[in-house]
């Protein structure tokens, strides 16, 4: 493919950033010291990355908790060659030191990397294949949760484990559960192209097919610690400071209980699949409005989550790959990080401007990913909350990295599994894919929160935004539909039928309260940008209602100031409050 075609394939984020780069690199001195070179010999004391160092400090914070673990679980149909499988884990261990790598403390408490010099991988077999047909679905489930759910002590062993289950002569699942401080999201497209390659050569007797790599992830942290000094460190340090000046307000979502004083981390998933017409719609509003998917998607979110909020402020936390030097496109470890996209709703723009500025934001963070996110957390210095992640408590992310459903090699069917993990690391997360030219949204919610069927509407109210969004996208944010015209149907028929079945001796005021009592801290009224829970209404209704007797107001003189249609609406929204 010519240069000129490769550039116009770049999304318009990236052909942006890659502008900034090729004007701010002035020689090939600074093409080169962005190499990262090999560090030989090893120093005694090998630091942690950033990254790492973040997952270790949480995991002293709560130990025991298996938060971060990444559980990977495949299903492959076909005659499987076990020793060829236990061969390719080990080469695969061996080519990658960080899968080798736990965690201790110098005698000054500081953490080091410790490298195993040979692999320490051993493959757990599980026979499943004498149970009974009925019962080897739910044995194969209470695996794989148990999988992903044990803790790993970082200090004494690699946090990595593989499991085979057989199934019998033709069907096998293959679990894996690696901590999140070995390896990020990229890191499992590359162990699956690495165990392909090499199972087909192992199961054919043939040697290692793959080259060594020319540096490991040790070379990386502690280039990491170089790299990020001086002015590169102040500009990049700089910027997101700039980004995150003023107050910032925590997203104040509608929650179904109220928030425990410390989080517990427990959660659950919600699945949708966007219908292919939408995914096709979407794809061609974001090359009309010249910005990526990504970009439409998370202004979208943004306009979801104002909706629900009523807040202009909103940050969001992300993930960049943080992987455009080449050396780093075939490593194992945990290179992603986390940046804040901060985006502002004030005075209720039009989609496609909000589009706009999504969009600079997006290109201005891509530019400046490589500052730690445990670096900025230190700067800002939030205020502490165990209630409550410090910086953000929604999450967004798309994922493009080519992923299919199944994959065909070395006479084997491999399809991946979902493997339940039943934690949640905020309040909410979106966790959006293109697979097979179809795009899924997880939702991933604290159960501390909120129940499956509010998650579930909250997942229908996303696609059915994302539809008017496509049709109108110049409206503004407050005009795009949340509800569909059934659900819409559904709430005026409510609010037709008799409205509420009470001892007439009962006020509309006490019926109000006893609501009240349900419902606490559920958004009563929303007004532009201002919303009151239940609570907070009933507590301004009783100040006026202290102050109009204060001035003289009787019963008798409220009442003639209603009118008939005001008593009508009244009485029609309790009874769907109801």
């Amino acid at each position: 493919m010519s240069l000129s075609a490769r550039l116009a394939n770049l999304s318009p984020e990236k052909r942006q950033l890659l502008m900034q780069r090729l004007q701010s690199s002035k020689s090939s001195e600074a093409v080169r010291q962005r190499q990262i070179q090999p560090q030989h010999p090893r120093p005694a004391f090998v630091p942690l990355s950033f990254n790492q160092q973040r997952l270790w400090f949480l995991d002293k914070l709560q130990p025991g908790s298996a938060s971060y673990n990444t559980p990977i679980a495949i299903e492959i149909v076909g005659h499987l060659n076990v020793p060829a499988v236990e061969q390719t884990l080990t080469e695969i261990v061996r080519r990658h030191e960080v899968l080798r790598t736990y965690f201790v403390e110098t005698a000054d408490g500081k953490p080091t990397q410790a490298i195993a010099p040979a692999p320490v991988l051993s493959l757990i077999t599980t026979d499943l294949s004498d149970v009974p047909e009925r019962d080897r679905e739910k044995a194969i489930a209470r695996l794989t949760a148990e999988g992903a759910q044990h803790p790993f002590q970082l200090d004494t062993a690699p946090p990595v484990r593989a499991t085979l289950i057989l199934l019998g002569a033709q069907r096998h699942i293959l679990l894996a559960t690696v901590h999140h401080i070995l390896a990020d999201g990229w890191s499992v497209g590359v162990l699956t192209r690495e165990f392909h390659a090499l199972y087909t050569a192992f199961s054919r007797g043939l040697p290692s097919p793959l080259p060594d790599l020319s540096i490991q992830y040790a070379d990386y942290a502690m280039w990491q610690r170089q790299w990020l000094q001086g002015e590169r460190f102040a500009e990049q340090l700089d910027f997101w400071k700039q980004q995150m000046t003023g107050e910032r307000p925590a997203l104040q979502l509608p929650t179904d209980r109220p928030r425990p004083a410390v989080q517990s981390f427990a959660g659950a998933k919600y699945k949708l699949a966007l219908p292919d017409e939408l995914y096709r719609d979407l794809k061609a509003l974001s090359q009309a409005q010249n910005c990526t998917l990504f970009v439409t998607l998370l202004a979208a979110f943004n306009t979801l989550l104002y909706r629900y909020t009523g807040q202009t402020d909103i940050t969001l936390g992300t993930a960049m790959v943080n992987r455009d030097r080449p050396q780093l496109k075939s490593a194992i470890g945990f290179f992603a990080n986390t940046v804040l996209l901060r985006s502002s709703l004030q005075g209720n723009p039009a989609f496609t401007t909000l589009l706009q500025q999504v969009s600079q934001t997006t290109v201005a963070a891509l530019s400046h990913q490589e500052l730690p996110f445990d670096v900025l957390v230190k700067t800002l210095q939030p205020e502490r909350d165990l209630s409550r992640n410090p910086l953000f408590q929604v999450w967004f992310a798309l994922h493009q990295t080519p992923m299919q459903k199944s994959l065909d090699f070395a006479g084997l069917q491999l399809r991946p599994i979902p493997v339940s993990h039943s934690t949640s690391r905020v309040d909410l997360s979106l966790d959006m894919a293109e697979i097979d030219r179809r795009l899924t949204c997880v939702f991933e919610y604290s159960t501390d929160l909120f129940d499956s069927a509010t998650i579930a509407a909250i997942a229908q109210h996303f696609q059915t935004m994302l539809t008017d969004i496509v049709a109108h996208p110049t409206r503004r944010l407050s005009e795009l539909a949340l509800l569909s015209e059934s659900d819409v149907n559904a709430i005026l028929q409510t609010s037709r039928a008799p409205a509420l079945h009470v001892d007439a001796e009962v006020c509309v005021h006490e019926l109000f309260e006893q609501q009240m009592r349900r419902t606490p801290d559920v958004i009563a009224v929303v007004d532009g940008e201002r919303s009151l829970t239940y609570r907070e209404l009933n507590e301004r209704a009783n100040r006026l209602a202290r102050h109009l007797r204060s001035l003289g107001v009787g019963s008798d003189r409220l009442v003639a100031l209603c009118s008939d249609r005001s008593v009508d609406l009244l009485v029609g929204m309790l009874g769907i409050l109801k």
